[in-house]
């Protein structure tokens, strides 16, 4: 069985992008306490299924460390050996907008300079 120990030691494999789906612009901050609500307080999770956040404006927060391990997709090989990242938005409908993929660029920059 794999452990969050055995994840530290492998590295990380993957960097997972992800968006809310929602319309409302808001900040990461922000975003962070709705997904509290939704997957801690409604949905009974332990903890938030991501890393960071990326707001509408550029703005992230830290929501994990990494060496926690995140059930965010349905590739258990991306949960065990991914930092995920969720952007604010729905990007089945927009797309990121400059200060998002400024964010994100830097954020993945920093992931890999840290954990090469």
């Amino acid at each position: 069985m794999t452990s969050i120990e055995d994840s530290k030691t492998r590295g990380y494999k993957y960097i997972v992008l992800h968006h809310t789906a929602t319309t409302k612009c808001m900040s990461a901050e922000e975003m962070k306490m709705s997904m509290f609500y939704t997957w801690v307080q409604n949905r009974k999770f332990e903890y938030i299924p991501t890393h960071y956040i990326v707001g509408c404006s550029g703005d992230f927060v830290k929501v994990n460390d990494m060496e926690r391990v995140v059930g965010a997709t349905l590739n258990s090989d991306a949960n065990w050996n991914g930092v995920h990242i969720e952007i604010v938005g729905d990007f089945n409908k927009d797309k990121p907008n400059d200060a998002q993929y400024e964010m994100v660029n830097q954020l993945i920059q920093w992931i890999l300079e840290k954990h090469p």
